[in-house]
């Protein structure tokens, strides 16, 4: 009895335990009804979505490639795939004929002969002044003229014991180029095609260099900047006059026989204009407004003064004072300035932007010799003769000329 009552007691757990497995098996397989009505609630909501979103692309690309098919629309078929309405961008490509539909092809092939129709015949009414106009404003924002390069010298002689440092260029009347060597100490004279070069030999180190006439130079020489020659020119070169300016003098440019300098004197920055005597006529101050003054030039046609701050870009002045200032976030410093003779005013800076074009407006700085910052063009000047762009680069002991071409 006792063995009996000992296996019902053993049938009765098993029972219970596996009645309890079946019972955790069945809540772990089983979702509540909330939980599964809220599924597939949003699923429905999912896919209506969907539904709705293919619909709306479809209907808009239908739309526009029946403005294309009507001529009533500038839409290009490579921009987007309409045909299919899925509306992926295919980054410009284009979709060719044999894409098409056959009865697609014809309506296609009118469309485009619509559209080069009409901008033909809108070109030919329009008139030369509006064509000018709208050139004009094209180059608002970009170069106004193509500087391509013509020619490229050597200016170091055999006499020359260091490497060449072309700190300053200028060009004469007659189109002969003149070249200062700082590390050589002289001052070197080119005549055109670059055949019998000239060199006139200093006690000092030259800075910089321009013409005041057709037979006189002026120079600004020293360790300290301080000094400045008058310098007389025919088949070679000699020392006429010397002064001691009693300022640190950055850069010297001349404007109806006078020389203009730029220095800096009690820290600040100043112009002074002085005659051929060396008498300063007139000073124009701008005190700390111009910290690192660098270069100027002067506009021959109606003496504007553009001036050259190593940080701060570039400065529009006058007698009265600063007019505007012009600067550009890609360039780090600015270096040496000169305007040709249709007022176009050419900056040079390093690397990445090399010269730079002034915009008429003032307000953008534009490359057009990208490459040219990586060849350390620490000296730039005009040549009216030639109408060309003179720039002197350091690391290659050349004088590269670009010719200037307008693109208007």
């Amino acid at each position: 009895m006792r063995r009996l009552y000992k296996a019902r007691q053993e049938n009765a757990n098993v029972n219970k335990v596996t009645a309890k497995q079946k019972k955790v098996h069945k809540v772990k397989h089983t979702t509540s009804p909330t939980v599964k009505y809220s599924i597939e609630t949003d699923a429905s909501r999912l896919q209506k979505w969907i539904n709705q979103t293919e619909e709306m692309n479809k209907i808009y690309h239908q739309s526009q490639v029946s403005k294309v098919l009507q001529g009533k629309d500038e839409y290009q078929l490579g921009s987007y795939d309409v045909l299919e309405g899925n509306g992926t961008n295919l980054e410009g490509s284009e979709i060719n004929d044999s894409q098409l539909p056959p009865f697609m092809e014809l309506k296609l092939k009118n469309a485009r002969l619509m559209s080069n129709t009409r901008v033909s015949s809108a070109k030919s009414q329009a008139s030369d002044s509006d064509e000018s106009k709208h050139k004009k404003q094209m180059f608002v924002h970009r170069p106004k003229y193509d500087l391509s390069l013509c020619a490229e010298y050597g200016v170091r002689l055999p006499s020359d014991r260091l490497k060449c440092h072309i700190n300053g260029i200028s060009c004469l009347p007659d189109g002969r180029i003149v070249v200062t060597d700082y590390n050589n100490k002289n001052i070197k004279l080119f005549r055109l095609g670059w055949s019998k070069p000239s060199k006139l030999q200093l006690e000092e180190p030259p800075h910089d260099v321009t013409s005041v006439s057709h037979t006189l130079m002026a120079a600004i020489a020293g360790l300290a900047f301080d000094r400045m020659y008058l310098i007389s020119v025919g088949q070679c070169m000699a020392v006429k006059k010397r002064f001691k300016t009693g300022c640190e003098c950055k850069a010297v440019t001349s404007y109806e026989s006078n020389i203009y300098l730029l220095c800096l004197f009690r820290y600040k920055t100043e112009v002074r204009v002085l005659n051929t005597d060396g008498v300063v006529s007139m000073r124009l101050a701008f005190g700390h407004s111009i910290p690192s003054p660098v270069d100027l030039t002067i506009n021959q046609s109606d003496g504007t003064i553009f001036i050259t701050d190593r940080t701060n870009g570039v400065y529009k002045c006058s007698s009265v004072g600063i007019q505007s200032r012009s600067f550009d976030s890609n360039i780090e410093v600015y270096q040496k300035v000169t305007c040709d003779s249709n007022n176009n005013v050419f900056v040079s800076s390093q690397c990445p932007c090399g010269v730079n074009e002034l915009s008429k407006d003032g307000k953008h700085l534009m490359p057009v010799v990208p490459n040219a910052g990586m060849l350390g063009v620490n000296a730039l000047a005009y040549n009216e003769i030639s109408d060309c762009l003179v720039a002197g680069c350091n690391k290659t002991q050349t004088v590269r000329i670009y010719s200037i071409r307008d693109c208007l």
